[in-house]
């Protein structure tokens, strides 16, 4: 029977130990995600024998791995201190989480780094990646939700036929806070028109090979990150804020913005050391609009590049 690639549930949990399945379920782990993607990156192994012929005889597979690529718009738990379920994905790519008396925070971690199990139906197959972890990006424009984009790695398992599970999401999946009346704070000043806002967390994934592995790996794991972004903000006069100086001189500045109003469903992005990297002067529907690639830096030690908080 003919299959829907739009019948689609993913499922998402911690590992307890890397590699080993928590079995995620439809109540309590499903995302509503979008445009997934799902690859096996196989090692072909080309075998070029001298033979009697013009032809070759069959490749090999060699190490296989599995890819899953998806995005996500940004909602909450619904309640400050329940971390939402995006929290086990960013924990995958190398951030930990702290729940404290009114909020959950999330900021890249040193030590005790957790990986995902991943469960996609699709129409009647099942696909699971274990030992998952990666990297993501953020992007917000002006009245959209926050998008992150997910780009994950894990060990390779066989399909199976499975009847799509009936997925249970999170209450606020239906309103995702929009980037409309949100506070933008950018060096002190409250007063810049922002427009867009980009984020790559840049976490390479490291694969660590094995011979025992029966796919070639003993599982996967995120290496040092190189965070980068870009802010586009309307066209400001030199006395209101001298972008041109700051970004000569590599000053590194402050930035938050809080977004939503709704406990259980506001994201505040913290970025207590950016610095400027370029400045870009384009055309917006004849606006004047400054594009500020922006380094995110270490502030005040391991991990502080960024936080992500949910309140």
């Amino acid at each position: 029977m003919a299959k829907l690639i739009e019948r689609q549930v993913v499922l998402i949990k911690n590992e307890g130990a890397y590699g080993s399945d928590p079995t995620p379920t439809a109540a309590v782990n499903a995302i509503p995600v979008i445009e997934p993607k799902i690859e096996f990156d196989p090692e072909k192994i080309e075998r070029k024998h001298a033979l009697p012929s013009r032809g070759k005889i069959k490749p090999l597979i060699g190490k296989r791995a599995t890819k899953f690529s998806f995005k996500m718009e940004y909602f909450g738990s619904g309640t400050a201190v329940t971390p939402p379920r995006i929290g086990d994905l960013l924990e995958g790519c190398g951030f930990s989480e702290t729940i404290g008396g009114s909020d959950v925070s999330y900021s890249p971690g040193q030590t005790s780094l957790k990986s995902n199990t991943i469960y996609s139906y699709i129409d009647g197959l099942l696909y699971k990646i274990l030992g998952s972890v990666g990297s993501f990006k953020m992007a917000g424009k002006t009245g959209k939700p926050v998008e992150f984009a997910f780009d994950m790695m894990g060990l390779y398992q066989d399909d199976a036929d499975a009847a799509i599970v009936v997925p249970t999401f999170e209450s606020n999946y239906k309103i995702p806070p929009q980037l409309m009346g949100i506070t933008f704070t950018l060096d002190s000043i409250t007063t810049f028109v922002l427009r867009e806002f980009n984020i790559d967390m840049g976490i390479p994934m490291i694969r660590r090979e094995d011979m025992v592995g029966v796919d070639g790996y003993a599982g996967f794991m995120v290496g040092k990150q190189n965070p980068t972004g870009n802010l586009i903000i309307e066209g400001t006069p030199k006395a209101t804020y001298d972008f041109l100086s700051k970004f000569e001189a590599a000053t590194e500045v402050a930035a938050t913005l809080v977004i939503g109003a709704v406990a259980g469903n506001k994201l505040t992005i913290t970025l207590p050391s950016i610095s400027y990297t370029d400045m870009k002067i384009n055309d917006a529907d004849g606006l004047v609009v400054f594009e500020l690639p922006i380094s995110l830096n270490l502030n005040s030690g391991n991990g502080s590049e960024i936080t992500l908080k949910h309140s």
